[in-house]
């Protein structure tokens, strides 16, 4: 009984973006974010029980998403199932409770960090140039 009243409860919480979805569904599900500093990019939003950060393509869709609990706890498990579940349907689990897969993308939970990242097959290069390029412009200086 427990069990099904928690699965209902996840099924309402806010937490359920999607990969693809535009950054004006993101705002609308998540109200205004916070601005990701030297970045038109990253997104970071708060909505309870989670701490997310959307990264989006030139055309503003969602192409990475990563939560993070505000409390900074660990994401249970059947939490984690729904959220890979929401932004990747009909993912295979590759490993138990902590990498999922499908042909749209990839959703892996860190344990030591304690995020859920979720990620497009296309997004993955476009996040791995952007962190590149962040990293040259900080490093210009040095």
């Amino acid at each position: 009984m427990r069990l099904l009243i928690l699965a209902l409860l996840l099924v309402h919480t806010g937490a359920q973006a999607r990969l693809f979805e535009t950054l004006e569904q993101c705002i609308a599900r998540y109200g205004k974010p916070d601005a990701v500093e030297d970045s038109e990019d990253f997104y970071r939003f708060e909505k309870a029980p989670f701490k997310i950060l959307v990264f989006t393509d030139r055309e503003k869709r969602c192409q990475s998403i990563i939560y993070r609990r505000i409390d900074g706890e660990h994401i249970d498990e059947l939490t984690l199932a729904h959220l890979a579940e929401t932004n990747l349907p009909d993912a295979e689990t590759v490993i138990d409770g902590s990498v999922w897969k499908n042909a749209d993308g990839m959703a892996q939970y860190t344990r030591a960090n304690r995020l859920l990242s979720v990620t497009s097959a296309e997004g993955a290069a476009a996040l791995e140039k952007v962190m590149r390029d962040m990293a040259a412009k900080k490093l210009d200086g040095f």
